[in-house]
């Protein structure tokens, strides 16, 4: 069984961001999928509930998305 999460991290700000959200979220057990855009500001997860819990990965998100924080801030 699959479910999809699609969650806001408003920090992102290029596509390093995108590679380092997605690889935060990838180090989660049952992972299948992520999609950071830094664009829209979202990432979408696609993942075994078994495995990971929703809380979990928003709990990831917002954490890679505090830590880059402090950079989208000197971009913006």
């Amino acid at each position: 069984m699959q479910e999809q999460l699609v969650h806001r991290a408003p920090a992102m700000f290029c596509q390093g961001c995108d590679t380092y959200m997605e690889r935060k979220v990838r180090s989660l057990g049952g992972v299948r999928s992520v999609a950071a855009d830094w664009k829209t500001k979202e990432v979408l997860v696609i993942f075994d509930p078994a495995q990971s819990s929703v809380q979990e990965i928003r709990r990831v998100i917002d954490a890679a998305n505090e830590l880059l924080a402090p950079y989208a801030e000197e971009e913006g």
